[in-house]
């Protein structure tokens, strides 16, 4: 995947100049309009989820020419929005009066709500989860509900098929849709143009996904990123002036996820990170330190030198915290996400790091349930016991040592090696074992949250915990 990345990684131009912020990656998507999207991943990762569950990093862009006070051109200006990491097929054009706007549709088990990305306004709903649609399920094109699978829908009508739809396609003259249905027959279905739905759309209560709205608790907040590149690993802090103080969070991630060149401190707009990110959600509180370590790496070597390397990705943050932020309190938070979260249990329960809280999203604590391979590596439980006994630490609860933990994941989570029931187990071990452990399971959302009031909630969530935990008593920084 890293090689293919590679050769399709590009830089998007605009009048022989990169379009400013807009990442270099591997483009995926490109649809043409006014305004247009890309779909851009970033990373190996990101373009490993496109290709795998479809659903990539969307862009929103304006490109205008502006004018001078005289009336005279003054030359090309563009805008870079992220919208979020969306499905592809989630995003269609409504006019609305003399102009066209961009709609995202977000599906839920128990609804779907289409919203209008220039304010986040509520567009149209639909009081089912929907598994195929064209256009703005109940306000243009059709849709199939995920409780009538056989019912193909739109704005005034339906058509029922004797068999579960598998697909709906519109024809070339967007007269007719045709539907594959699970027997392999194909229909063509008329829909007299699926004429948008009369009446004023409801305002609809579920969350909806991420888009730039005044709702945005980071958009325009400045901060400040410092790189820097160590023989083993890559860190970068990313803080404001006004947090530099507070008590800092390491995080577990991936060495992908992280720069590859040194920079001294660069400004940026914490509202142009991803949300849910770790640094969109607290760089503005707190300095967050993202330490790299590289996760193919771990797949060839023993249970020995993966702690190993989690005791020097530890003393690695905390020697950077030293030289960049020598005010900086003692004993920081320490945290990660899916595989990250589960290194970083590893590394408080097997009594590598003592951090003063620990933050575990979505993470693996127990090996045994996926025995043939994890993450990038494909050893087995019968071939390496040892790495499954140390990756597996709901026995070693006991050793939290007065630590505290907070917990969180979707109920929807499908990684089989990160199910709810992975931090569920987790928690009820550390709770026998006396532990402060707090468990926030978030209905509706899978490994990577979606919808916007989770994404706040969470964030909001691990603020509150952290500056609650910020007045305990400091623990020592090495082993």
């Amino acid at each position: 995947m890293e090689e293919f990345f590679t050769s399709s990684l590009c830089t998007v131009m605009f009048d022989d100049a990169p379009l400013p912020g807009l990442p270099q990656g591997s483009v995926v998507l490109l649809e043409a309009g006014s305004p247009f999207l890309i779909g851009m991943a970033g990373t190996p990762q990101e373009l490993a989820a496109f290709m795998r569950e479809d659903h990539v990093p969307h862009y929103l862009i304006n490109l205008s020419h502006g004018e001078t006070e005289e009336g005279l051109e003054s030359g090309p200006s563009s805008s870079v929005s992220l919208i979020g990491d969306l499905p592809r097929g989630s995003v269609s054009r409504y006019s609305l009066g003399d102009h066209s706007t961009v709609v995202f549709t977000e599906r839920l088990i128990d609804e779907v709500t289409s919203y209008c990305a220039e304010d986040g306004s509520v567009i149209a709903t639909v009081a089912d989860g929907v598994s195929h649609y064209t256009g703005i399920p109940g306000l243009t094109g059709v849709w199939v509900e995920l409780g009538t699978p056989q019912v193909l829908r739109w704005p005034g009508g339906s058509w029922t098929g004797d068999s579960p739809i598998k697909r709906i396609l519109p024809n070339e003259a967007n007269e007719k849709i045709q539907v594959i249905t699970a027997t392999g027959s194909h229909r063509l279905v008329g829909t007299d143009g699926a004429a948008e739905a009369p009446g004023t759309p409801q305002t609809a209560p579920a969350p909806i996904l991420w888009c730039p709205a005044s709702e945005d608790p980071a958009d325009g907040v400045p901060g400040t990123v410092i790189t820097r590149i160590l023989p083993e690993r890559s860190v970068d802090i990313t803080l404001t002036e006004s947090a530099r103080g507070s008590v800092p969070l390491i995080w577990f991630d991936s060495s992908w996820a992280l720069p590859t060149e040194a920079s001294e401190p660069t400004p940026i707009d914490l509202g142009s990170l991803q949300p849910d990110s770790v640094r969109w959600c607290h760089a503005g509180s707190r300095p967050v330190v993202r330490v790299g370590i590289d996760y193919q790496a771990l797949a060839k070597v023993h249970a020995e030198k993966i702690l190993a390397e989690l005791y020097q990705a530890w003393q690695t943050a905390l020697d950077v915290i030293a030289n960049e932020l020598p005010d900086s309190p003692t004993s920081p938070f320490l945290g990660g996400h899916s595989f990250g979260a589960a290194l970083a249990a590893v590394s408080v329960l097997r009594d590598i790091s003592s951090p003063r809280g620990v933050l575990l999203r979505s993470g693996a604590y127990d090996r045994y349930t996926t025995p043939a391979g994890f993450q990038h590596d494909r050893r087995t439980a019968a071939s390496d016991p040892g790495l499954y006994s140390m990756m597996t630490v709901l026995p070693c609860a006991h050793a939290h040592r007065g630590i505290p933990f907070l917990l969180t994941c979707g109920d929807s989570d499908e990684n089989s090696a990160t199910t709810p029931e992975q931090s569920l187990y987790l928690y009820e071990n550390l709770l026998v074992a006396d532990a402060d452990v707090t468990l926030s399971i978030f209905p509706g959302e899978g490994h990577v949250f979606d919808s916007r009031q989770s994404i706040v909630d969470r964030r909001r969530l691990e603020e509150v915990w952290m500056s609650e935990h910020s007045q305990s008593s400091q623990r020592p920084l090495h082993q």
